[in-house]
């Protein structure tokens, strides 16, 4: 499987306030044979779970000058929309 990063994360547009767009980026190797963070555009949260899905590795990150720091592994996770449901879904029975 691949390695990515992600180093910014960003609302779809401006009426919806969560972040839903991701900079990823990739770790592949040159023709040189050195490893190198490659830039893959604003993906959407469905493409980044998708990845997950897929069994690779996506990191959070830190864009430098020069350089990319990565940081701790991301998850995803399903959450209620609203707060004021009567069904949490921490509290469903596992059967």
């Amino acid at each position: 499987m691949s390695k990515y990063c992600i180093t910014a994360a960003r609302p779809k547009n401006v009426t919806h306030h969560l972040n839903s767009e991701f900079k990823l980026w990739k770790w592949e190797k040159k023709e040189d044979g050195t490893w190198k963070w490659v830039p893959k555009s604003w993906k959407s949260a469905a493409e980044i779970a998708a990845l997950l899905d897929a069994g690779n590795e996506v990191l959070t990150a830190k864009e430098n000058e020069t350089s990319i720091t990565t940081g701790a592994a991301v998850e995803l996770e399903l959450r209620i929309a609203k707060n004021e449901t009567k069904f949490k879904i921490s509290d469903m029975p596992d059967k």
